[in-house]
């Protein structure tokens, strides 16, 4: 029988958390092989929510699940009545071993179908086959509040990590080992290992190319490249060009820099006008930024009315 247990929950100014354990044995699948789990929410308020897991494989005509094996993970929601900005935190083990972690934030909206939890989980194909013990953490942290608010407090409680600073040998020449072509074919001098450390997408690069080699950039400008590797080196950004911002948002996502998207979705959330609206909803669609997507769109729609 799924159970739940671990149920926790605690309060602060803008969030409130709670953490959910979900125990899944073969026999717990319906006829349709479809499973919600039981109930669980904080203690603070009354938001309800409960896991989903969707079979991949359609029922036969007679309404059997042909394989129960589950492509999709869904975070439901009993009785949110308006826009919630979430961040989960998710672990699966099957049989003792922990198949997949993940982290990210979501939107939990009342008219929305209810929000996958993650598509990487499509990877783990046997994961649900009969026979095996499953057991699901599952941890939310959910504003009570400005969305906004919510994100600058999730930094302030990232900044308290210390980081290593190396911006004593930032765009310095003498101890770099690779160079990096921009756009234009501006050179800028960087580390090996500063760049891999930051960005896995950087570190699969190091690994095919030769010490002093150089790695074509060329999609992004000089300016965006000096700022996205400012932040890798030293933790933070000068420029506060809303337009190199949006760029910035565009690099950091290519690159994988998570917290350097997170700074840029704040900025840019907090500059819109009707001159960049559009735009700013555009990128946040094409690197997932559901809060800051939803923000513009919710400024486009309030400009539009003003007509």
């Amino acid at each position: 029988m799924a159970r739940a247990n671990n149920y926790t929950g605690h309060e602060q100014n803008v969030k409130e958390s709670c953490a959910f354990t979900w125990t899944i044995k073969n026999n717990d699948f319906n006829k349709r092989g479809y499973l919600e789990s039981p109930i669980f929410g904080t203690e603070i308020s009354d938001k309800q929510f409960y896991l989903t897991l969707i079979p991949a494989i359609p029922v036969d005509e007679t309404g059997t699940c042909l394989n129960i094996k589950t492509k999709s993970l869904y975070l439901c929601s009993k009785n949110i009545v308006k826009t919630l900005l979430c961040k989960y935190k998710l672990n699966i083990f099957v049989d003792e071993q922990n198949v997949h972690s993940s982290e990210d934030y979501i939107i939990i909206d009342e008219n929305k179908y209810p929000i996958i939890l993650p598509s990487a989980i499509n990877k783990y194909n046997d994961v649900f086959s009969r026979g095996r013990k499953i057991i699901i953490e599952c941890e939310l942290t959910l504003s009570k509040g400005n969305l906004m608010s919510f994100l600058d407090s999730e930094s302030t409680i990232s900044k308290k990590i210390p980081k290593p600073n190396f911006g004593w040998i930032f765009l310095d020449e003498k101890f770099s080992d690779v160079v990096l072509r921009t756009a234009g074919g501006k050179v800028i001098h960087a580390h090996r290992l500063v760049l891999a450390t930051a960005s896995p997408v950087f570190k699969d690069m190091m690994s095919n190319v030769e010490q002093n080699q150089s790695i074509n950039m060329m999609d992004i400008s000089y300016e965006v490249a000096v700022e996205m590797l400012r932040y890798i080196y030293t933790g933070g950004v000068e420029s506060g060009l809303i337009s190199l911002t949006m760029e910035l948002l565009l690099a950091a996502d290519k690159y994988q820099l998570e917290h350097l998207k997170n700074k840029c979705e704040r900025t840019l959330g907090s500059n819109l006008s009707t001159g960049n609206a559009v735009l700013i909803h555009e990128i946040a669609v094409r690197c997932n930024m559901d809060c800051l997507k939803q923000k513009a769109a919710d400024y486009i729609k309030l400009q539009i009315k003003k007509l």
